[in-house]
């Protein structure tokens, strides 16, 4: 089951970049980086411990940590590589389908959402750290979670 949940996962996470990059004019590159990093994150107050890897797809660099057991994905996506590892405050902007730049958007099993206020990613040393972000599920999704706390390396 975990195998079939992370397909889809990994298969809605390259569908949505590939539609958000789709416009661009550069070609279109896919990369999958394996990571010995890890993260933990708490969503709804549930506690998550997993791998960190990378994916980037006609330059949109996401980061995601992926615990297997209970399956639980979280994934941040960035503009670039470039601005992922120089780090800073980025904003965490509304699900869209143009590029990126200069904020982050956070996606949760494989689903896209907004935030439901104004909330900050900090990435400092390529660590993600994220506190209390509340989200909405994009389109005609009802799920309502909120990132208790998120700290990723990569």
């Amino acid at each position: 089951m975990k195998t079939v949940n992370s397909i889809r996962s990994i298969a809605a996470l390259c569908l949505l970049l590939v539609l958000s990059s789709a416009c661009s004019k550069e070609e279109t590159d896919i990369d999958q980086e394996e990571s010995e990093k890890t993260g933990t994150f708490k969503i709804d107050g549930v506690s998550y411990k997993g791998k960190t890897s990378i994916l980037t797809i006609g330059g949109i660099y996401s980061v995601s940590c992926e615990q297997d057991n209970p399956y639980k994905l979280i994934q941040v996506h960035f503009g670039s590589k470039e601005e992922a590892e120089k780090g800073g405050t980025f904003n965490v902007r509304d699900f869209g389908i143009g590029a990126i730049k200069g904020e982050v958007e956070v996606g949760i099993d494989g689903l896209t959402f907004d935030p439901d206020g104004s909330y900050t990613v900090t990435v400092k040393d390529k660590k993600i750290t994220m506190n209390n972000v509340k989200l909405i599920q994009t389109g005609q999704g009802t799920k309502k979670p909120v990132i208790n706390e998120c700290v990723i390396e990569f």
